[in-house]
Formats: structure tokens, sequence, C-alpha cells
């Protein structure tokens, strides 16, 4: 993880409601809450975190928001965190391997930040969080 990441992550365990579901691509945020709680003597409420269930391009690709690609929480809100090696993955593998990768394009940041189901809650030069409603 990046100074920037820790920076990011650090926010919102701080800040985060922890009943909200958080949709993420890695498995660093398994032990960095307990990482730093030890580090910090604080107690935060572990992030609800749904891993890996990201659809590639943000579902872009096959409907107009991203709350309709991953309306499947169940919740009316949610949390999205993207970061600079999201950003890159398109760069990180060769063509013939992306296909059976999830990737993400500039466009598909592009499309995020217009999307106007989403919003930015915090971001900083790697790492950014979003809020997503799932009522348009």
């Amino acid at each position: 993880m990046t100074e920037m990441e820790t920076s990011g992550l650090d926010w919102f365990l701080m800040k985060q409601d922890g009943s909200t579901p958080v949709y993420i691509l890695g498995s660093s945020w398994r032990t960095y809450p307990t990482y730093f709680q030890e580090l910090h003597k604080v107690t935060v409420q572990k992030p609800k975190a749904i891993v890996n269930d990201l659809p590639t391009h943000f579902g872009y690709d096959q409907n107009r928001y991203i709350n309709q690609s991953i309306s499947d929480s169940g919740e009316i809100k949610s949390y999205l965190a993207t970061n600079e090696l999201i950003r890159q993955s398109d760069l990180a593998f060769p063509e013939e391997v992306q296909a059976a990768r999830k990737h993400f394009l500039r466009e598909d940041f592009s499309r995020l930040n217009c999307d106007t189901t989403v919003n930015k809650l915090y971001m900083n030069y790697e790492w950014e969080l979003w809020m997503i409603d799932s009522v348009i």
C-alpha cells in the first residue's frame, strides 16, 4: 500500500458509517483496520467490505449508471473505493489477458465522475471514496 492509499483508508476508517457497505478491489482491507487500531490505539468499526464484486468498466458497458450494476447489496447507499492501481489496470496486463480480468479504462473513470448516482466524498492523488445512491 502506498502512503496515499493509507491516508485515504485512515480517513475512511475514522469517518465511515459502518452500516454502509464499501465496494473494493483487493485484499488489504481485511487486515488494515486491525493494524490501524493497534497503531493509533483507537477502536474503529470494521468496514462492511464487498470485495472484488465490481463489474468490469464499473458496469458502464451495460448500464447507464453504476448503481444499476451493483444494486445487489440491498442497501440504499454504498461506498466505492478506487485507487491508482485500478486506474492503471488496463496498462498492467497484456490485452489478451485483460479480457479475463476486471479492468477499468480512463473513460470508465470519466463516466464515474459524471454519474449522477455517485458523489465523491474524499480524494487525494491516488485514492478516492465515492458514495453511491441506489435511487436515481
